[in-house]
């Protein structure tokens, strides 16, 4: 199933790739899917993120997509909702309509991992809890 889901990925990533150099990249994002069995551990917020970091490398922006189910998840990932539809293949029958920057969003993200890197540094500073990978030659225990 592993090696399924990877293929899954690359495919999603070389089909990017081709179309975007072949000059038809459309900056829609459609069909990110997660298997039922693999859901609730981030694989969704992963997906996008990487492919928002493709389009920001390929200056792609803005990206938009439509959602029936995964607004907020969208939302928390720096899309913003330009609308929402009357669409009967939705679930509901309404879709909402999204669109973000994904070089804003990437910049977003990598502040954010930031912020928390140095922030769990200083705790561990303050709480002299170092550990020995981090501490220099000089003060290692033979």
């Amino acid at each position: 199933m592993t090696v399924q889901i990877l293929f899954r990925i690359y495919a999603l990533f070389d089909t990017f790739r081709l179309l975007t150099l072949r000059g038809f990249a459309e900056r829609r994002m459609v069909s990110v899917l997660v298997v039922p069995a693999f859901r609730k551990r981030g694989l969704g917020t992963f997906l996008v993120q990487s492919i928002m970091r493709v389009a920001a490398q390929l200056k792609l922006a803005p990206l938009w997509l439509w959602t029936d189910a995964q607004e907020k998840l969208y939302a928390s990932l720096g899309w913003q909702t330009l609308d929402v539809v009357e669409y009967s293949g939705a679930k509901g029958g309404k879709a909402t309509v999204m669109q973000c920057d994904p070089a804003k969003a990437v910049a977003a993200f990598d502040a954010k991992l930031t912020a928390t890197a140095t922030s769990s540094a200083v705790a561990a500073s303050a709480s002299g809890t170092v550990s020995s990978a981090d501490a220099s030659p000089a003060t290692k225990s033979n």
